[in-house]
């Protein structure tokens, strides 16, 4: 089974996708709030590359489905 970074779990859209692919890949959901659901997750903050970097180590594939919203580039 793949295993899935998924950056930002717990945002508008995370917790809509990812209980679909649940039964297909090995997720590690993350974010920097709790999630909705209270779904386990991992605190990793994207604008700190170690935090990301070591977040992604021995994963297939990450999903990115973050927003930086106080930075409108």
């Amino acid at each position: 089974m793949k295993k899935v970074l998924v950056l930002g779990a717990c945002g508008n859209i995370g917790p809509f996708i990812t209980p679909g692919l649940a039964d297909d890949y090995d997720l590690t959901l993350s974010d920097i709030i709790a999630h909705p659901d209270g779904t386990p997750t991992i605190h990793v903050d994207v604008t700190d590359y170690a935090q990301v970097r070591d977040a992604a180590r021995g994963m297939d594939a990450i999903l990115n489905l973050t927003v930086i919203r106080p930075d409108p580039v």
